[in-house]
């Protein structure tokens, strides 16, 4: 089992010279201040840092080119501790390990670039993470974002719906499935690839089969296999001269095309004879000029008979190149009388044959039945064959792991899950659920309540799902990432169980960061229902106090004093950390 635990986090601005610096506990880590001051953008900035491009949208805020991410942080394997360095600068990542080494990933922008592509294999091979998913029927490495979705709930949307903490994963097709899997340890020691195209071919032929079947219901063939061969006799003579007819007539198609093609090539070839020729006329010696330089080309002997000689010798082909195109025009002509020859015998024949009839069934009719029943027998070969790759492909499908077996690993952590899932519901005074739908693992989509019930059931099943993966046998561990765990309008009961659950439940393998409100100003919003809520009045020195044994580490954003403000720091305090980044970052 491989472990991370974040130890500082360094963000600045190289230009505005704004900066956020803050240490880590290795236990629980308690993110305050007032709201809206930027807390969600502390945990949205350590999945920023390790290339989680769903989160660039909410931090739109504090990025720009000149924003850079540092974290450094512990990868912990069997006791042995190792130190590494990421770093985040706009598009490139830079990743130092312990030997020293810079591991260099340059334009991130997407994540369908190849540079994203090798740091999601690094981090995966890094973690050990090896989850393929299914997409477009084949199996390919999962997201960055399905590596840390199991110890991340978000604000936005992760107290509401299971699994969507990060957009964009239902593309992949039976994600909950492969992913709880993963999670939880049930492994197909199989080949997957395998196993997806012999499922799509069981589907793909399944449907031929049926789609065959119910052509061959159709009226017509019954009809076709009625008929008896009335005109065989007629029929095998007018085939046997029409396949020699129309031999014939093929070949003479294709010979006036071929001599067409010639015809033009001559023609083409004639043509620049006679350009030719008209040009050497125009340069006669003596009274000619050169058409390179413009000089009288000069009369003497040798010019005069080479001039006569090209001349002769032009004129002599242009007349062969005339005749050869006469003699292909009669060949075409030929081929011609042909084609109207062998059209004619074709019809003639087809005409006497078309009006023969026997027994009220003509040539026409018969022709039409013969096509069908044709069909009918190529339909039925169709079937056969088609049977045939169905049952050989069901032969191997049976060779990998049945769905009963791997319905019966589901199952014992369906119990296992729910018997934990149940204790918490009870801790945190939420009725227990009736429904299988509400309670086995595999089959819970939502939960039928809302409000501050909804947000402690949905606590409850993170926590029971974190504790069911902590016992997965080299499952990779992350820190649990809790994004407001309080909602605004809880009473003090609701609060006291919430905290109290929170902190006797924490992984005690892992860090955890939960997101709580605390404004060191008073904020009179003039509503005298917010100024009863039991959240409005949070302490973090109290809570720490009465709920984490003043074991928790807490984390002012802006101070607890500012709006908006998650680099409220100056960069000027951190030139030695800066000096390290830049080492890093223009190392060679």
């Amino acid at each position: 089992m491989k472990t991370i635990r974040y130890n500082d986090f360094f963000v600045f601005n190289r230009i505005n010279g704004d900066a956020f610096k803050e240490v880590f506990s290795s236990g629980v880590n308690i993110i305050s201040g007032r709201n809206t001051s930027g807390k969600s953008t502390l945990i949205q900035s350590l999945l920023y840092t390790f290339g989680i491009n769903d989160e660039k949208e909410n931090l739109q805020d504090i990025i720009d080119e000149y924003t850079v991410f540092s974290l450094n942080f512990d990868l912990i394997e069997d006791s042995v501790v190792s130190k590494y360095s990421i770093i985040r600068e706009a598009d490139s990542i830079y990743i130092k390990i312990p030997n020293g080494k810079i591991e260099r990933f340059e334009g991130l922008g997407a994540n369908n670039t190849i540079e994203h592509v090798k740091l999601k294999k690094y981090l995966s091979a890094l973690l050990g993470f090896t989850l393929e998913l299914e997409t477009q029927s084949s199996l390919s490495p999962a997201s960055l974002e399905v590596l840390f979705l199991p110890y991340y709930v978000s604000q936005s949307v992760g107290w509401v719906y299971l699994r969507n903490s990060f957009s964009n994963l239902n593309f992949y097709k039976n994600f909950k499935l492969d992913y709880l899997d993963y999670c939880l340890g049930i492994t197909n020691d199989f080949d997957r690839e395998k196993l997806i195209e012999l499922k799509l071919n069981k589907t793909s032929l399944t449907s031929e089969i049926k789609s065959i079947e119910k052509r061959l219901k159709n009226d017509k063939f019954k009809v076709a296999k009625l008929l008896d061969e009335k005109f065989g006799k007629e029929a095998n003579e007018y085939i046997n001269s029409y396949n020699e007819a129309f031999k014939k007539l093929t070949d003479a198609r294709n010979s006036i095309v071929k001599l067409s093609n010639k015809q033009s090539l001559m023609n083409a070839r004639l043509n620049i004879l006679n350009q030719t020729e008209r040009n050497l006329k125009k340069q006669e010696p003596g009274n000619a000029q050169c058409p390179v330089c413009d000089q009288v080309i000069t009369d003497n002997v040798s010019n005069i008979y080479e001039y006569h000689q090209n001349l002769n010798d032009t004129q002599a082909t242009k007349a062969e190149q005339k005749k050869k195109l006469i003699e292909t025009q009669k060949s075409i002509n030929t081929n011609l009388n042909k084609v109207v020859k062998y059209t004619d015998e074709i019809k003639s024949n087809y005409s006497i044959l078309e009006s023969f009839t026997f027994n009220g069934v003509d040539f026409i009719e018969w022709l039409d039945h013969k096509t069908d029943l044709k069909l009918y027998e190529q339909n039925n070969n169709d079937s056969y064959i088609c049977k045939e790759k169905l049952a050989r492909n069901e032969i191997l499908l049976k060779g990998f792991k049945t769905e009963k077996q791997t319905m019966s690993e589901r199952n014992k952590k369906d119990k296992a899950f729910y018997k934990l899932f149940k204790l918490y519901l009870d801790e945190l005074d939420v009725k227990e659920f009736s429904k299988s739908s509400y309670k086995d693992l595999y089959k819970i989509s939502s939960f039928p309540v809302q409000g501050v019930e909804l947000h402690k059931t949905i606590m409850a099943y993170h926590f029971a799902f974190n504790k069911l993966i902590s016992e997965t046998k080299g499952i990779h561990r992350l820190p649990f990432l809790l994004d407001a765990i309080l909602k605004e309008d809880i009473d003090q009961e609701c609060l006291d169980q919430i905290l109290t659950f929170v902190n006797k439940h924490r992984p005690l393998d892992t860090q955890m960061f939960i997101t709580m409100s605390e404004s060191k100003v008073e904020e009179d919003t003039g509503d005298e229902k917010d100024k009863n809520k039991a959240v409005n009045g949070l302490k973090m020195k109290q809570v720490n106090s009465s709920y984490f044994d003043d074991k928790a580490k807490v984390i002012f954003i802006g101070g607890g004093l500012l709006k908006r403000r998650f680099l409220s720091d100056s960069k000027n305090k951190y030139k030695n950390e800066i000096r390290t980044i830049d080492d890093i970052v223009y190392s060679v």
